[in-house]
């Protein structure tokens, strides 16, 4: 669905895109990213069942031949002498669409090194960059390189062509898809920067910061849905210590989700690497419970611990209005009880996070493109057949109704997550566009029919 609102199927296909393009170009290995659309999709005896190393059904529609993806481009720097580098990306282009998903991978750790944490300045005069497509604020250096490698590359089937000429003439006359994994969400935003005159479409998932300010401002239009899986570490990185103590000191563990509330004050101080796009949170909550303890008979102290009753919700603040309310809420609700509770209770209940090694972030489990997938396909199944699978609705369940129950919840947590619950119950908005389409019935429906895959896979 090429449009502004969010879609859940988008974030699953797309998320899929994103884990495919970890696999490589060769159409006899099972799963690459030839293999996938050359065979898996032109098979009309079965539904694709293999992208990368996981076992999963996209949501596909019926079309004649001659509309299928007819050109599929996989790109390597690695695999040309004078380039080098490590950049992957593949696109393909239907008829109607073009779909390009940019590769995230642990062998790009030398972008990431705090040498070239070095912002470098966008703009045309002496002392910036030129890029041509952005014209103010600063980009990481790392992720700025290692998009320019594409800028020298040419497209596999012809030798000839520029590879970011033939993006920029594919997405002329269609549907414009991007995505990314990692720091290939960190790609995949400038390459949506570059083609923001066709109307990307970009779903990113577990991607670190890349520009400042002024730049995230500058390209406020573009359709960005970002994910954050739990607690993902990279999108922390780069480390911006003032903004991310600021965030904690607000929202605890909380603040990449509440921040952009209040993010445009703390930011009129100067240039610091900033998020682009709406945040989706896949979010795990618990209940704090409080109780008078007598020591003697003058002297009660109220003491709090945290309930083994937990959920992981799936919140999307942009939803609609009632979604951006109840995060305003939600948000200064928080606030108020993490400035109550002691110094003591924060360290134990919630953590302050170190600002990651590139290397500990990308190995950290909630980062895995599989566990955003996996978590996106089973909602999404739930969501379509909720009499066949409970993937998370029985927890969620258990979890609202001890939520109502116990009068020992803590108020500002009880307001807190009966916030958040509500949040997650408009999920379901999120599946109209698709419900209401000719051949989204059907496509659901024969989605739902394989899910059981996503079951065997959640961790």
């Amino acid at each position: 669905h090429h449009q502004k609102e969010y879609s859940i199927v988008n974030a699953y296909n797309q998320c899929l895109m994103s884990v495919l393009a970890y696999a490589g170009g060769d159409v006899d290995t099972e799963g690459s990213v030839t293999h996938f659309f050359n065979r898996q999709m032109v098979d009309v005896s079965a539904l694709p069942y293999k992208v990368e190393k996981l076992s999963a059904t996209p949501v596909v529609y019926d079309v004649p031949f001659s509309e299928r993806y007819t050109k599929v481009e996989f790109i390597d720097s690695a695999n040309v002498d004078d380039v080098g580098g490590n950049t992957q990306l593949f696109y393909v282009a239907s008829q109607c669409d073009v779909v390009v998903s940019w590769k995230g991978t642990a062998s790009m750790t030398d972008a990431m090194t705090d040498a070239t944490y070095q912002p470098l300045g966008l703009g045309c005069d002496d002392k910036a960059l030129c890029s041509g497509f952005i014209h103010s604020g600063k980009v990481h250096k790392g992720f700025w390189d290692a998009f320019s490698l594409v800028e020298n590359l040419t497209i596999p089937s012809d030798s000839i062509t520029a590879v970011f000429s033939d993006v920029l003439d594919l997405a002329a006359s269609k549907r414009l898809f991007v995505c990314g994994h990692s720091l290939g969400g960190a790609l995949a935003l400038l390459h949506s920067a570059q083609l923001k005159e066709f109307d990307p479409c970009l779903y990113s998932y577990g991607m670190p910061r890349v520009l400042t300010c002024s730049a995230v401002r500058e390209l406020s239009a573009i359709t960005h849905y970002r994910h954050v899986n739990e607690d993902d570490p990279v999108p922390a990185v780069p480390p911006e210590k003032n903004l991310d103590n600021w965030f904690y000191r607000c929202w605890g563990p909380l603040g990449y989700l509440f921040s952009p509330i209040e993010l445009l004050d703390f930011t009129d101080s100067g240039e610091v690497y900033l998020h682009h796009g709406k945040i989706v949170h896949f979010c795990k909550i618990n209940l704090v419970i409080e109780w008078l303890e007598e020591r003697n008979p003058s002297n009660h102290v109220r003491l709090r611990t945290t309930l083994p009753t937990k959920t992981k919700l799936y919140l999307v603040p942009s939803l609609n209005s009632e979604t951006e309310n109840n995060l305003k809420d939600a948000g200064d609700i928080q606030k108020r009880f993490f400035q109550q509770i002691s110094e003591a209770d924060k360290a134990k209940w919630f953590p302050l996070n170190e600002n990651p090694t590139l290397k500990d972030a990308l190995g950290f489990p909630d980062h895995s493109s599989l566990k955003y997938a996996r978590y996106i396909g089973a909602r999404l199944a739930e969501l379509v057949a909720p009499e066949k699978y409970h993937f998370f609705r029985d927890q969620e369940q258990l979890f609202e109704k001890t939520l109502n129950e116990r009068t020992d919840i803590v108020q500002g947590i009880r307001q807190r997550d009966a916030l958040f619950l509500q949040m997650d119950h408009q999920l379901k908005q999120a599946l109209i566009c698709t419900q209401q389409d000719k051949q989204g019935p059907l496509a659901l429906t024969r989605y739902t029919d394989n899910a059981v895959r996503v079951e065997e896979d959640l961790p």
